[in-house]
């Protein structure tokens, strides 16, 4: 079972800083499952010949694989270790502990995968008897740098000790000695023949807290009563979060509506932004600075030399500029056509940017005087350097096309992850949602400074 190492499963905490695993302080928090419930599990285990043990290890399995994100690792338990009638009989301390290696299958229904978690539970018991340091010895002869094999644990212990032999009353009590030597420890226990069942928590107090422990089990909780009420159900339907978590995640988190003329494209917020502060400096680029006023009327004019090249709405329009005023204005042209910009890196291989060219059909291309020299075939190339440009001598008015909303506003290739890229493409409307959504979070002022990192691809 041991030819693969599996990656350690861990139970995420909500403590803060360095975790000291090698810290063993720890605390116990203590559950009891109602008679109700141990009733319903009792009889769904009846039905499904399965024991009460394999039930919790599979509900904790699926828990554990799914808030580690594997659906192949180990959780330990100990054992009795018992196997003959002198070892029954006889006072001390035989446990071992064993490697429960678990394999997740989410395409199969949860019946099956506790009748597989019964069957490899009934092989580890027939090797009870190979210690656990046994086992790691052995593996660390291949590789010393192998750790422990699991840090969370499963305890089932069901014994009567209340048997009250004469007329002496009494009561046993577990006592917690506050260490913990994994992560977290889970022991599920009756000792008294209550009925009920306990579920004690023994964890780390440097990864967890009580409100930790209080969720985890809520959770584990939620899937018992699903497993229990659906019978059939698979694991890729359990929800390993409790109903009131599924209620904040989908509907508590996703309360962001925002009422805005939906109407509107980008650019008629930049013109009106224009209207609103024309004197304002809107690009800053080394010594060299730009209003809005001038901005948007360089814009106007680059928009129209576009357009003289047949530019329309939803044309592709390629932009390989670097860093500069005339990216801001290449940009802003190329949305006032109603046009769709293109962001193409310079640094880009020559193949990659020729492929992104023809894939979108993109005919011109905005470049300047530090990207012009990039030979590309079929697709005219407009200069948009500043410095005496016949573009910047024309009308400057703003262009009167109506822009529909729903209209492209670019088209951004990802790096593609079967080596080809892949066109990513946002309207006007998806833009104005994003920018009116981002104003509720950052107060946008003149006194505030942001720094951007990324290139617009």
């Amino acid at each position: 079972r041991f030819k693969t190492i599996p990656e350690i499963a861990r139970i995420p905490g909500s403590v803060k800083g360095d975790i000291d695993e090698t810290d063993p302080t720890g605390e116990r928090k203590q559950y009891e499952i109602s008679k109700e419930n141990v009733t319903k599990i009792k009889n769904y285990c009846k039905e499904n010949k399965i024991s009460l043990y394999n039930f919790f290890m599979a509900v904790y399995a699926i828990y554990i694989g799914e808030i580690s994100n594997l659906d192949e690792f180990v959780i330990g338990t100990p054992i009795l270790n018992r196997t003959n009638f002198k070892e029954k009989n006889a006072a001390g301390m035989f446990i071992n502990m064993i490697p429960f290696k678990i394999n997740l299958n989410e395409d199969i229904e949860f019946k099956e995968f506790v009748k597989n978690i019964s069957r490899d539970s009934m092989d580890m018991l027939k090797h009870q008897k190979y210690s656990y340091q046994c086992l790691l010895e052995e593996l660390r002869k291949e590789n010393k740098s192998i750790p422990n094999l699991y840090n969370i644990l499963l305890s089932y212990q069901i014994t009567n000790a209340k048997q009250n032999e004469g007329n002496i009353e009494y009561e046993t009590e577990w006592t917690f000695n506050g260490c913990c030597a994994d992560n977290i420890d889970i022991q599920i226990y009756d000792l008294n023949d209550t009925g009920n069942l306990n579920v004690a928590y023994d964890y780390k107090t440097s990864i967890y807290n009580s409100e930790d422990i209080s969720n985890i089990h809520k959770r584990i909780l939620n899937i018992m009563k699903q497993v229990v009420s659906n019978k059939d159900v698979k694991l890729s339907q359990i929800d390993i979060v409790t109903p009131d978590e599924k209620e904040k995640l989908l509907v508590e988190f996703n309360k962001t509506e925002l009422k805005y003329d939906e109407e509107k494209t980008i650019i008629e917020y930049f013109e009106k932004q224009v209207i609103d502060t024309p004197n304002k400096i809107a690009i800053v680029s080394n010594e060299e600075k730009m209003t809005y006023f001038e901005l948007n009327r360089r814009a106007n004019q680059l928009a129209r030399e576009l357009m003289k090249n047949d530019i329309n709405q939803e044309d592709i329009v390629g932009i390989m500029v670097n860093r500069s005023p005339e990216m801001i204005i290449g940009l802003i042209a190329i949305l006032k056509c109603g046009a769709t910009y293109l962001p193409i890196d310079p640094e880009y291989p020559i193949d990659r940017i020729k492929y992104m060219i023809e894939n979108s059909s993109t005919k011109v291309i905005l470049v300047n005087e530090n990207t012009e020299k990039v030979s590309l075939d079929n697709c005219l190339k407009i200069n948009i350097g500043l410095k005496e440009n016949h573009i910047y001598n024309s009308e400057n008015e703003n262009i009167k096309t109506k822009i529909d909303p729903n209209t492209l506003a670019y088209v951004i290739y990802t790096s593609g992850s079967t080596g080809k890229p892949k066109g990513v493409m946002v309207t006007n409307k998806n833009l104005c949602n994003f920018i009116n959504g981002i104003k509720k979070i950052i107060d946008f002022n003149s006194q505030k400074t942001m720094v951007s990192v990324t290139t617009i691809c």
